[in-house]
């Protein structure tokens, strides 16, 4: 599924480290990438895609639109729950 906000791999995942406060994940060569987790994941993660949600929208009411919007909120659900953990 995907939202619609159009985004690279790099950008949601900077986005998500920046919303808990920690560095951005560094690079990996993509040797060492292949190496470890398949020449067919790291194609997976670094290959471009336009998807549509247009269809899965009509029959699905989506809680947040992009995830932009959903990241800060599962945070703050996940932070508050375990607050209450404790």
């Amino acid at each position: 599924m995907a939202d619609s906000t159009p985004a690279i791999f790099r950008e949601f995942t900077d986005f998500a480290a920046d919303q808990i406060g920690i560095k951005h994940p560094g690079g990996v060569p993509e040797f060492l990438a292949k190496a470890v987790l398949g020449g067919d994941l790291i194609k997976l993660l670094s290959t471009s895609m336009k998807v549509s949600n247009n269809k899965i929208s009509k029959i699905y009411d989506v809680k947040y639109p992009s995830y932009k919007e959903g990241i800060p909120q599962v945070i703050s659900e996940l932070t508050t729950k375990n607050m209450t953990t404790i």
